[in-house]
């Protein structure tokens, strides 16, 4: 099946918008460029669809006259233009996945294990910028004025820095991407820290990436602001014994079934035997968690193949969009 011209047959059939928005010359076969300009000079005139009778009074005599008398002879196929649009874009996704790959396994032998992992991921940019369709034309018709509280809450992220600020700003939308600047020392990395940790509170898990702080310290001063006591302290390990126990159970909070750890340490005081028990005997919770990628290399590449693999882990439970920590 030709599915280029199908989708060109249903589009001029149909005079779909929503499909011309996403429609892209590159995933076509090049036989039908030449009716993809006049659908696009067309459209640039008189900002609606052409149907075939409205391009073929604008087509001179040749190439683009006998495509469209093809398109037209085209038997009717029971699915939508959507769907005719789906299957073009999976088909030139398939093609281009083949010419990257490719291009990757000729250069394979000379990467090394950390090489081949960006490179892959690499192609996985590459191909959503390739197939990327953002656009959406909706009617009034297809957009709901008044949203439910319980979808609304879906579709934002309260980043939890102060009540007004989120109040006011009724939480970030998920898509949306939050640049915080300053110079050295203003506050960005506690920023993101009560970001992170304010999800985490919610239950949920997030994504921390840092090139500055190593990931011993940033955990650090992560559970200080858990715990509500001084990361300089905790640092240099000069708590007072009651901050210390605050830290022991912020830490054993993150663990499941771990009550009987803290009740030990209460008897002995033995901080080191306290964590290493932790880690050796129980589970980290499974959907809320604080990961940190230390990475002083960090590239978008790997920043995209970590947030893929977190997505797939936690599901649901991971909300670093927006609130995701860079350095």
């Amino acid at each position: 099946m030709d599915i280029s011209a199908v989708v060109l047959n249903k589009l001029l059939t149909e005079k779909n918008l929503n499909v011309w928005s996403k429609l892209k010359l590159a995933f076509l076969d090049a036989a039908y460029s030449s009716v993809y300009s006049l659908i696009t000079r067309y459209y640039d005139k008189y900002s609606t669809i052409p149907s075939f009778d409205d391009l073929e009074a604008t087509a001179r005599e040749g190439l683009a006259q006998k495509t469209l008398a093809t398109l037209r002879l085209i038997d009717e196929i029971d699915i939508t233009a959507e769907v005719a649009l789906d299957a073009l874009i999976d088909q030139y996704t398939q093609n281009q996945t083949i010419l990257l790959l490719d291009r990757f396994i000729d250069k394979l032998p000379v990467y090394d294990s950390t090489e081949i992992k960006d490179n892959l991921a690499s192609i996985v940019l590459t191909l959503d910028e390739k197939t990327l369709t953002t656009e959406g034309v909706y009617t009034m018709s297809d957009i709901m004025v008044f949203v439910k509280p319980d979808e609304l809450a879906k579709s934002r992220v309260h980043l939890g820095l102060n009540n007004t600020f989120d109040s006011v700003l009724g939480g970030a939308a998920r898509q949306e991407l939050i640049l915080i600047g300053g110079k050295r020392g203003s506050g960005k990395s506690i920023t993101c820290s009560n970001i992170l940790i304010n999800q985490y509170e919610l239950g949920n898990s997030s994504i921390y990436f840092t090139i500055e702080m190593v990931a011993h310290e940033t955990l650090q001063r992560n559970i200080s602001i858990l715990a509500n006591v001084n990361h300089q302290n905790l640092k240099n390990g000069t708590l007072t014994d009651e901050e210390l126990l605050k830290v022991i159970k912020v830490r054993a909070d993150m663990y499941e079934d771990s009550s009987h750890l803290i009740k030990e340490f209460v008897q002995d005081r033995d901080r080191y035997k306290f964590e290493e028990a932790l880690v050796r005997e129980c589970s980290l919770k499974e959907n809320n968690q604080m990961v940190i990628i230390d990475d002083r290399a960090l590239t978008l590449s790997s920043i995209d193949l970590h947030l893929g693999k977190m997505k797939s882990r936690f599901g649901e439970k991971f909300t670093s969009q927006p609130p995701l920590c860079l350095f």
